[in-house]
Formats: structure tokens, sequence, C-alpha cells
């Protein structure tokens, strides 16, 4: 008897202990913590050629929003993720691109710009698919980009909020939460920014950049300034592939390129 009871916990421990070791290998292929998402992308497993566009199919985009380069002189790729962040195939998106970074964070400059409609009436000046909520949740992360604009610091704060559910996104109590766990006071750095006229104009003005961008779905992703592939209930227009692997190839590709010497 004794030895049929202890046989569920030791299949329990090994159940943790598998558990525990693929959680520490998967964090290592992540650019933030904590793990970001409990999805589980669906991708076809082999890696597709790499397809660019000619420059004059390029999206011209204003670059003052971009670091461009580094002291050294190595330019960045610049890098936009149109989203609604109360979308889920926007946390598909950011939940692969949270591997793409830990590959090439020191290689690319990072946007991520936000969906809605300009209109004046509306409690922040933009009508977001999602409601109010949503529109308020895209003001708190820009507002915390603002202030920190370290990549690693405002996208662990995104991270953060996807991890804790989208339904949450938009909550103050959860952006104080994530705010703590990435080492910054809410209240005292970024609240007067969310709760203030400065983050409803942030929120305009990245309406405005998708709309010169031409974003009509969430999520599209640009690298150096060419629509590149789109998550809208699945992956589509990703000719130069969808997966990890795919993206790292396409923005070295792209480093190279434009930081080749004449």
């Amino acid at each position: 008897m004794r030895s049929s009871s202890s046989s569920p916990s030791c299949f329990h421990a090994l159940l943790l202990i598998c558990f525990l070791s693929f959680k520490q290998s998967t964090a290592t292929n992540r650019y933030s913590q904590p793990y970001p998402s409990g999805l589980v992308i669906q991708s076809n497993p082999t890696s597709t050629p790499l397809s660019t566009l000619a420059d004059s199919e390029r999206v011209s985009l204003n670059q003052h929003d971009y670091i461009s380069s580094y002291p050294d002189g190595h330019r960045l790729v610049p890098i936009v993720l149109g989203v609604m962040s109360k979308c889920p195939d926007a946390q598909i998106c950011e939940d692969v691109f949270d591997k793409v970074l830990a590959e090439v964070s020191d290689k690319v400059d990072v946007l991520v710009a936000y969906m809605g409609e300009i209109d004046s009436l509306s409690r922040y000046g933009v009508r977001c698919r999602h409601g109010d909520t949503e529109c308020r949740g895209n003001i708190h992360q820009l507002c915390y980009r603002n202030r920190f604009t370290h990549l690693h610091d405002w996208w662990g704060f995104i991270q953060c909020e996807n991890y804790a559910g989208l339904s949450r996104i938009g909550e103050e109590a959860l952006a104080r939460s994530c705010a703590k766990l990435n080492l910054h006071d809410w209240d005292k750095d970024v609240k007067d920014c969310a709760n203030g006229s400065h983050g409803q104009q942030l929120l305009q003005s990245s309406v405005q950049q998708v709309k010169h961008l031409g974003i009509e779905k969430s999520c599209s992703i640009f690298i150096n300034h060419q629509l590149i592939c789109v998550h809208d209930g699945g992956w589509k227009d990703c000719k130069s592939g969808h997966q990890v692997a795919d993206f790292v190839k396409y923005i070295e590709y792209e480093y190279d390129a434009i930081n080749k010497q004449s």
C-alpha cells in the first residue's frame, strides 16, 4: 500500500522537475522576464527563403522616433509593430518578438504603434476597437516608454501586462504592479503622464503614425520600412517566414545592408 501511495507523489515531483527545466530552458531564449505568455505559437518548422523588396517599395517613416545609430556609428534596423494592446494577434506577435529580441536586441530600434481612430468626442481623443480600456492601456504603455526609453525597460513592461491577460490591460493596478516588477515606481514616474493630457497626445500621435504607415491589421510587422508580415487570425503575407529564426535572419540581413561600408 505504501509503495502505491508514493507513486503519484513521485510522478508529480517528476512533472514539476520537467516543468522547471522547461521553464529555465525557454527563459534563456527570451528577452524579457518573467516568461511573457503561455501561448503556443503554431508555425511551419521549415524556414523559408529570404525575400526583400526594392528600395522604391519601402515605406517612409519619420526617423526622429528612432535612435537610428549607436555612438560607435553602427546603425540600427527600425522595427514597427502595429498593434491594438488588447488584441490576441498583437499578443502573439509580441510573444514571438520577445524571442527575436533575445538574439538581435543590439541591432534594432523597436517602436510599438497603436491603432485607433482620431475622435475629438471620445474620452481620450481616440476611439479604440476594444473600447476605452484599450485606449487607456495604450496610453499606459506609451507613457511608460516615454519615461523609460531603454528597450529592456519598456518591452518588459508590455510583456508583463500581456502575461497578466489581455482583459486586464488598461487597469492602473496592473500597470503599477508591472512597473514595480520592472523596478520602477508608477505613481512617481508615470502616473501623471498616463492620467493627463501628455498621455492623450502620445496616443493621438501614435494613431496618426499608424495611419501614415497604412496599417490596417493588428498585428502588422515592419522591418526597415517594409511590411513583411501580418498576424490576423493567423500568419499572412509573410514571404520571408514567420518563425523566430526567419525574423532574426531578416533583421541580420538588413543590419548588414545598412551598415555596409560604401
